[in-house]
């Protein structure tokens, strides 16, 4: 008999793994124990070597359900002669490397519990196990126990500690454990912060009837509060954009679980998965696939000009309780007002929530990382892309074909959809999307964050690398952490470092043929020290090289230029034969103005494909000035998507002469492309048809210059 150590590193707090263990080992017959560490489980136990390999061999082949085990390895310690087999108190003297679980949507078997008469946590709005709740957003710091979250002032009642000792119980060192004798309490407060109500079974009745009689309702979730009314009333919708300072941008939506059973929405499968995974993310799907009867929904209040919505069940009791009682959808968008954080803290929410919501419905179960609703969508073939990465993704990212070198680097982001990756130990951690740093509140959020994720990991960075714009409050971050702590700082090129996230994660990075990446967005500082959006780059040889761009025109009048898109269709389609088509979206003044301004020249130029769009959009008479980011180029592919709705087989004809070589490299010709669409307009062609026509063009320029530079591979 001898004793063995073993180290399990990865996703394994959070998840049931320490009861896990427990059970297998009992039901070998093994001594020893259990415990979590700041880097992963240890377990040591009393046992042969051909014993201890086939334990562990039985650990890999049936982990828990969430479990990721990125590393193990196990070794022969001093005899310890071990009694039983015991879950003992974690360690926390090592480095940190565990990798953190993400926050876990309310599963099967409590949601059936939550609705079943006779249990004891009937119609309890915190109920959770081992396999659902909140983990990253209540972690204060590493070892996963509850005395290092949110739950540490909660003291399990007499029967909650039973369950958590009962090794055949699904709430078996379950650190979330809670019932209404012990419970996480619920306030319900009207816009003067007066209380209306704290029983659970009256503030559900009061919610349901605010609802019902178009009143707006914050309700606090899982990272932060939702902003909620009923999605079947307009004239709420419409009160809630005008409060909330957001006139156009889409609205997510809630649905009731028993939607996906009762044919009132019609999923695809990887849709019906995703919406039902334990994330539990906003899933985009099309407006068609609602069952409109008795009275279709308002999805121009909703998503205005758009063909999708973005839908997501009840991932927590609460809000299960709230949408099972209401039986219809609700509009369950972030709790904040335009541009700002989410809203998490109680203070905050009663403060500036009470200008935007009738009601607000709280509870006293502290949120330590504020999260967003995490965002995800399909193409037509089925492929997923994520928009945003937050709640029930972050801070985790697990990709074993990767090779990740063993040092300590903190990339910084950028200044719009900004987000931090760690990479420790060899482990990337990507935190949860923060926001544009140009808003104050978003700028503190951030540093909050990053603060917290080097306290997690208790350590500091030995490399940094920040955006190659000098003027993004991120950059001016990381140059301030590589001064602190006497590091080296790498600027990176903003689209390369696009190009090279893209590599990683599909692991194209390590073929051997060239790679072609077509990176399109709307701002970034380049090499050349002009604003950059239109590019390409080739991967040869394992060095990233730029061989082609979008004509460069004049970047004018700083952001305004990104709000206004007629702006940006002057600009690109300046002098073009039918530019002057585009006089009227201006006043005289303001149209003389740019004039004067174009003929001097700016001597900032830009390649942004991105304001390609806007422009299109624009001479297109599809929108001259947009609210946010992005609304204009949605547009615009939603009336081209419209017209290929009503013509399922149209006319493939696409713009000419688009590329220009030179030196070995290229360019898009956007003059020549300017002055087709505008031949196009005066020839009556409908914009629909335009629409498409520029988005079919622009894949066909990508094939065409796959083939010249005989490159098989695209990102």
């Amino acid at each position: 008999m001898k004793t063995w150590h073993i180290h399990m590193e990865g996703q394994v707090q959070g998840v049931g793994f320490r009861p896990y263990i427990f059970q297998l080992a009992t039901e070998m017959g093994l001594n020893g124990w259990v415990r979590n560490g700041s880097n992963g489980v240890h377990i040591e136990i009393n046992a042969s070597a051909e014993i201890c390999q086939d334990f562990v061999a039985r650990i890999m082949n049936h982990l828990p359900y969430l479990a990721v085990v990125t590393k193990h390895k196990w070794e022969e310690v001093s005899l310890c002669n071990y009694q039983e087999f015991r879950i003992i108190d974690s360690g926390d003297d090592e480095d940190a490397t565990l990798i953190l679980t993400p926050d876990l949507a309310i599963c099967a078997a409590c949601r059936s519990e939550l609705n079943q008469k006779g249990n004891r946590r009937y119609y309890y709005p915190f109920i959770t196990c081992t396999h659902c709740g909140p983990r990253y957003s209540i972690m204060n710091v590493i070892p996963y126990d509850r005395v290092n979250t949110a739950m540490a002032p909660f003291v399990m009642c007499k029967h909650c500690k039973e369950e958590y000792h009962d090794p055949l119980n699904r709430r078996f060192y379950a650190q979330t454990n809670s019932c209404p004798e012990c419970p996480i309490e619920l306030f319900l407060y009207d816009q003067d912060s007066m209380l209306v109500a704290s029983d659970p079974a009256r503030i559900i009745d009061r919610v349901i009837i605010g609802w019902e009689q178009g009143e707006i309702i914050a309700i606090k979730g899982i990272g932060g509060f939702l902003l909620t009314c009923s999605a079947s009333d307009k004239s709420s919708i419409e009160r809630l954009r005008l409060r909330k300072h957001r006139p156009s941008k889409p609205l997510a939506m809630m649905i009731p679980s028993s939607y996906l059973e009762n044919n009132k929405v019609v999923l695809r499968q990887e849709e019906k998965e995703l919406l039902t995974h334990f994330s539990s993310p906003i899933v985009l799907i099309s407006q068609d696939n609602f069952n409109q009867s008795p009275s279709p929904l308002p999805w121009n209040a909703i998503a205005p000009g758009l063909h999708r919505v973005g839908v997501m069940i009840p991932y927590t009791p609460l809000l299960e309780m709230l949408l099972t009682a209401f039986g219809q959808p609700v509009i369950a968008t972030s709790g904040n007002i335009s541009h700002a954080p989410i809203i998490y803290e109680s203070e905050n929410a009663l403060a500036d929530l009470s200008s935007v919501a009738d009601l607000i419905l709280d509870n006293n179960r502290a949120i330590l990382i504020p999260e967003d609703d995490s965002v995800i969508g399909f193409t037509a073939l089925g492929r997923k892309i994520i928009f945003r990465r937050s709640r029930g993704l972050a801070p985790t990212y697990i990709n074993p074909r990767l090779q990740w070198p063993d040092k300590q680097i903190l990339a910084m982001g950028a200044m719009l959809k900004s987000t931090i990756c760690y990479l420790h130990r060899a482990q990337p951690y990507i935190s949860q999307y923060l926001g544009d740093l140009e808003n104050f509140e978003t700028y503190q959020h951030y540093r909050h964050t990053l603060k917290h994720f080097l306290r997690l990991f208790r350590s500091s960075p030995s490399v940094i690398i920040t955006d190659k714009h000098p003027d993004y409050p991120s950059t001016h971050i990381g140059n301030e952490l590589a001064g602190e702590n006497t590091v080296p700082l790498i600027a990176v090129q903003h689209h390369m470092a696009h190009f090279a996230a893209i590599l990683a994660e599909h692991n194209l990075h390590q073929l051997q043929h060239n790679v072609l990446g077509v990176i399109w967005d709307g701002t970034g500082l380049g090499d050349d020290g002009q604003i950059w959006g239109g590019e390409f780059f080739q991967l040869e040889k394992g060095k990233i090289h730029r061989i082609g761009y979008v004509q460069y025109f004049d970047q004018m009048l700083g952001d305004k230029m990104a709000k206004e898109p007629r702006i940006s269709a002057l600009s690109v389609s300046w002098k073009v034969p039918g530019y002057e088509q585009l006089e009227k979206k201006f006043p005289p003044v303001a149209w003389q103005n740019y004039q004067i301004m174009l003929t001097r020249g700016s001597s900032i130029k830009s390649s942004s494909m991105g304001r390609v769009f806007d422009g299109v959009a624009s001479i297109l008479d599809i929108m001259d000035v947009q609210s946010f980011e992005g609304e204009a180029a949605g547009q615009l592919e939603a009336v081209a998507k419209d017209y290929l709705d009503k013509n399922p087989f149209p006319d493939q004809n696409v713009y000419q002469n688009l590329i220009q070589y030179e030196l070995g490299n290229f360019r898009v010709d956007m003059a020549t492309l300017m002055e087709q669409i505008f031949q196009d307009r005066s020839s009556g062609l409908s914009s629909g048809l335009i629409a498409f026509k520029f988005h079919n063009s622009l894949a066909h320029l990508i094939e065409k210059i796959a083939e010249k530079k005989q490159i098989k591979h695209l990102a």
